[in-house]
Parts: C-alpha cells; structure tokens; sequence
C-alpha cells in the first residue's frame, strides 16, 4: 500500500490557498506520492499525530491490534475532526459527519 495526496480543484481555486508544505506540496494540481514509504504519508500529515509515546497511549487505550496500528489509520480512525489547527482527517469510504470549517480566511469546503 502506498499513500497519495492532491488538492482538490476547489481549493487550487479558492484565493486563500496555500501550500501544506511548500517544499514536498507545493500547490499544484498533481498526485504526490507519500514523502515517508514506511509511514504511507507526507510528512506534514504525520506530524499531526503525538510522539511516540503518545501513540503508544493511543494503542494502549483503544486496545488496537498490531494491524490496526497503522498511521493512516491513527490519523483517520482516532485523530479524525479532532484535531488543533487546520487539518483534519476521514476516510472517504466511511460514512461522515457533518464536515466542519476550521474558519480559513477565503476558504470555504465543498
């Protein structure tokens, strides 16, 4: 398995946009592939979970097994909505809630 990222053609387009990683995510309207093949994801995505010590706690407290431990699915299943600052995480083949805004200046989600 292997991690991609693009952003949406709404965002590109909306004023307010601007690059999550101006180094690895530049904006552009391409696929990139995951910066970390051991993680499956960018960088900039990773650094929303905790330390390590945090995610021990989190796979402690959920009891997850080793298959469960994954970043994705750290980010997806347990960080979700819930995180501090701009980004938030959900697997598009789940079902969702209500989306809400972080509040970005000219930014407005679909």
């Amino acid at each position: 398995m292997h991690g991609e990222f693009r952003y949406t053609a709404e965002y590109l387009a909306s004023p307010g946009a601007f690059s999550l990683d101006p180094v690895a995510l530049p904006l552009d309207n391409r696929i990139f592939q995951a910066s970390n093949p051991h993680t499956e994801i960018q960088g900039v995505f990773e650094d929303s979970l905790p330390d390590d010590w945090g995610r021990q706690l989190i796979v402690r407290h959920f009891r997850l097994p080793r298959g469960k431990q994954r970043v994705p699915n750290l980010l997806f299943s347990y960080i979700g909505e819930s995180t501090l600052g701009a980004l938030s995480y959900f697997n598009p083949d789940a079902p969702q809630a209500a989306v809400r805004s972080a509040g970005l200046p000219g930014y407005d989600p679909p």
